[in-house]
């Protein structure tokens, strides 16, 4: 329903998932891993004809426990293909 609203006005989308409670700090999480409902959202936006900029957001730099760009962009890249 979203969508159907506001979708022609959507030219970038940001990705980022995470796993944890409501009210509760968040863990960052590989994306497709955690709590967002992140493949919905990309099956919404592939329906609607999105063709706009799909990014993600790491924190490496605030969070250093995390993984690094070159285990986690792999793993996002063949995740979000699946969808576009």
């Amino acid at each position: 329903q979203t969508w159907e609203t506001i979708g022609h006005h959507v030219e970038y989308v940001h990705l980022k998932d995470a796993r944890g409670k409501p009210g509760e700090p968040q863990q960052l999480c590989i994306t497709g891993q955690g709590d967002v409902p992140v493949e919905e959202a990309l099956k919404v936006l592939a329906t609607g004809g999105y063709d706009g900029w799909l990014t993600l957001e790491w924190e490496k730099r605030w969070h250093p426990e995390l993984a690094g760009p070159d285990e986690i962009l792999p793993a996002h890249l063949e995740y979000v293909k699946r969808f576009v």
